[in-house]
């Protein structure tokens, strides 16, 4: 998963995952219908060209962005209603 944008390697994020590759990117969403959420952790690899590629609608993003290769996968009300995770480990 490759994530970017503007200014993002000005970002604490990018600060952060520097220093520490292992990280999780997290999705939620809270209707009236019930919580839904998808978390993924994973390891960080940084690069500093090629970001500005990943959506060209968005001609601001910089070249810098981070790609996260995942190791687990952990998603609830997705696939059922309530809080029951569901999660898979990636290999």
């Amino acid at each position: 998963m490759d994530i970017g944008g503007v200014d993002f390697a000005n970002s604490k994020k990018w600060r952060d995952m520097l220093q520490n590759s292992h990280v999780a990117f997290l999705v939620d969403d809270a209707s009236p219908n019930g919580a839904h959420a998808i978390e993924i952790r994973g390891e960080a690899e940084p690069h500093f060209k090629g970001g500005e590629l990943i959506n060209p609608r968005f001609p601001n993003f910089k070249p810098e962005f981070v790609r996260v290769r995942p190791h687990r996968i952990v998603s609830w009300g997705l696939e059922s209603e309530g809080f029951t995770p569901h999660a898979r480990t990636v290999s």
